[in-house]
This record gives C-alpha cells, sequence and structure tokens, in this order.
C-alpha cells in the first residue's frame, strides 16, 4: 500500500532526522512509504488574524495533495485507538485500493478546509506533540501495525 505523510515543516535536528529514517527504512518491507514536507508559515504577530493567514496558506499547500488518496487529518480531538485498533484501520485501509495520506499541520495545526477534506481523523496522544515528535510517533505506530498485520511479534 502506498502511505504518504505530508507535513508541515522540515525535520531540522539530527536526532528527529535519523529517527525517522529508520523507520521509513523498516516501512519499507511493507508499504510504499513518501514523506512530503511542506514549508511553513511564519505569522505576521500571533493575533487571531495572524494565526488564521498562516494556517489558510498552509492549507493552500496541503489540499492540491489530498486530490487522490484516502486522507487522515491528524488532530489532538480525533479518536486515538491503541495499537492493534490502529492495526486494524490500517488494514481495512488497504482495502480500499489506494493512497492513504497521513496529513500533520504545522505549529498551528490544521485549516478547517483540510479537515473537512479529510475522510479520516486520529490523534496520537490527548498530549499536544510538537509536529516533529507526532511525524516520529506516527511513522513508529504505522511500522507497528505493519507488524500486527503480518502476524510478525512486536515488543510491547
Amino acid at each position: 500500500m502506498q502511505v504518504n505523510i505530508i507535513c508541515v515543516g522540515k525535520l531540522k535536528e539530527k536526532f528527529y532526522r535519523d529517527a525517522c529514517a529508520e523507520y521509513e527504512k523498516r516501512l519499507s518491507r511493507y508499504h510504499k512509504l513518501k514523506i512530503i514536507e511542506l514549508n511553513d508559515e511564519k505569522p505576521v504577530d500571533d493575533s487571531p488574524e495572524g494565526i488564521r493567514k498562516v494556517l489558510q496558506k498552509e492549507g493552500d499547500k496541503i489540499l492540491p495533495h489530498l486530490q487522490k488518496g484516502y486522507s487522515i487529518a491528524m488532530c489532538i480531538s480525533a479518536p486515538m485507538p491503541d495499537s492493534v485498533k490502529l492495526a486494524a484501520q490500517m488494514r481495512s485501509y488497504e482495502t480500499l485500493g489506494t493512497a492513504v495520506n497521513f496529513v500533520i499541520g504545522g505549529s498551528w495545526g490544521l485549516d478547517e478546509r483540510v479537515i473537512a477534506a479529510c475522510k479520516g481523523r486520529l490523534s496520537l496522544s490527548p498530549l499536544t506533540l510538537p509536529h516533529n515528535l507526532a511525524r516520529l510517533v506516527l511513522l513508529e505506530q504505522i511500522y507497528r501495525s505493519a507488524r500486527i498485520n503480518a502476524g510478525e511479534s512486536y515488543h510491547k
């Protein structure tokens, strides 16, 4: 299955790049993986209007990538399955016969248009995670799901 991770912002710290690269390598046994990094926007100020403009600009960059495939918005208020349930969801995505797009927003989250364009929602934690860490946790959980679905053991 083709899995795309569409994310706002680049991995700046080496330890995040190294950890994500390790899971990308591991995942290559199970899925075709593509990471799409989009530049984040800087607000003029932290006012609600400044943040709205940032979300809108980032949303404009994300939306074209959602035209193909089944898209899932990473949202803190979304369902939070355990690893076994996420593995079952991943199995169901395979039956769709299309790519699966996981969308990770920038510092301010996702534009409402992006969330509305996604057919699914997923939360990794009730905690707010920096988007770099969210990408790493998402990669690890996709890998864990692949191992579960392949009937292979994975540390609990």
